[in-house]
C-alpha cells in the first residue's frame, strides 16, 4: 500500500517552521526600521546643529562688541561691509536679531524675518561673561537629546 501525501504531523511541523521564519523575519524587519528611522533623526539632528553653529559662530565672531543676550533671542551688532544672516553685505553698521519663530530659526538685520532653518522647537540663550550658550531643541532629535543640545560661542570681539 502506497501513502501519497503528507501526514498531519508533517503538516503541523512545516506550520511551526514556517512560523518561526516568519516571526524572525518580522523581528529583523522592526530592528531594522528603528535603526533606520533613529539614522534619520541623528541625521536631521547634526544639520539642524551643524547649520545652527555655522550661522551664530559667525555672526559672533565677527562682531567687535558683546551680543545682547535674552532667554529668547540674541541681538549682534555688526560694523559695514561684513556678510550678513541674510548673505548680503550691508554697507552700514546694523543689528543682527536671531530668534524661533514656529519652527524657523529666524533672522533679522532690519529689512525683514528671513528664516534660515525649518525644525527648531526651542531656542534658549544666555551669556556669562563673554561666554554664549545656545540651547536648540529640534522636532526630529532623537529622545535622548530631549533636553536639547547646548553650544557654547565665545565672542571673542572680532576674533
Amino acid at each position: 500500500m502506497s501513502h501519497k501525501g503528507y501526514t498531519l504531523l508533517e503538516l503541523m511541523i512545516a506550520m511551526v517552521v514556517g512560523l518561526i521564519l516568519v516571526t524572525g523575519i518580522a523581528a529583523s524587519y522592526t530592528s531594522i526600521k528603528e535603526t533606520v528611522t533613529t539614522s534619520q533623526r541623528l541625521a536631521a539632528s547634526q544639520e539642524i546643529i551643524r547649520y545652527t553653529n555655522r550661522v551664530l559662530m559667525r555672526s559672533i565672531k565677527q562682531t567687535q562688541s558683546i551680543p545682547t543676550v535674552s532667554a529668547t533671542d540674541i541681538r549682534i551688532d555688526q560694523l559695514a561691509g561684513v556678510p550678513a544672516c541674510d548673505g548680503s553685505v550691508p554697507s552700514t553698521d546694523y543689528t543682527e536679531r536671531y530668534f524661533l519663530q514656529g519652527e524657523y530659526l529666524v533672522c533679522d538685520r532690519g529689512s525683514g524675518d528671513v528664516n534660515l532653518l525649518k525644525g527648531v522647537t526651542g531656542l534658549a540663550f544666555t551669556i556669562n561673561g563673554q561666554l554664549i550658550t545656545v540651547t536648540i531643541q529640534g522636532n526630529r532629535f532623537p529622545l535622548q537629546y530631549g533636553a536639547g543640545i547646548q553650544m557654547n560661542f565665545y565672542a571673542g570681539l572680532g576674533s
